[in-house]
């Protein structure tokens, strides 16, 4: 419920989010390998892909404050979509009817944001949609109300290799 208010906050400001442009600002007092992100758009549906630079004031309600962005390699993006995949089926063998089911979430656009910790833990925010319109979702990360198993945002910890949140839309 918090992450729905934030998302609509933003909204509401008219803050948006700048696709990520693979710039290296990570600050150089930390340690850590940036994979150009040119390298995670060879894998898989990368049509289907939008990174965003991990912003502290638009993006803190999503990690902690002491996070500073991270670049995604395409073996992690692989890693992200097989978490994806063993969560959702979990998700769908909880349904009990098929119109609540996340089908082939392969498919679905996603928007990722990557950050490190500051306990060296990568983690990732995804949000997932069955379907856009236009290239925008690209460029800003939409507030969608409602919609059912047609959006869902997973919160993953690569580094554990787990899925520490997990949430789809309700229907209207």
């Amino acid at each position: 419920m918090k992450y729905l208010f934030f998302l609509m906050a933003l909204y509401i400001s008219g803050i948006v989010q700048k696709s990520h442009p693979g710039k290296n600002d990570i600050p150089r007092t930390q340690k850590i390998t940036r994979v150009p992100l040119t390298n995670c758009l060879t894998i898989g549906d990368s049509i289907r892909y939008a990174f965003f630079e991990f912003d502290s004031n638009r993006d803190g309600p999503l990690f902690d404050k002491d996070s500073f962005p991270a670049n995604l390699s395409g073996d992690e993006v692989k890693t992200i979509e097989k978490l994806i995949n063993e969560r959702v089926f979990v998700y769908n063998g909880d349904r009990k009817s098929k119109q609540d089911r996340i089908k082939r979430p392969k498919r679905y656009y996603k928007q990722f944001i990557t950050v490190v910790t500051s306990k060296k833990e990568k983690l990732v925010w995804v949000n997932c949609m069955c379907e856009v319109t236009g290239n925008e979702w690209k460029k800003s990360i939409p507030i969608t109300l409602d919609g059912g198993s047609c959006y869902f945002q997973v919160k993953i910890n690569l580094t554990q290799n787990i899925v520490y949140y997990f949430s789809v839309n309700g229907v209207a």
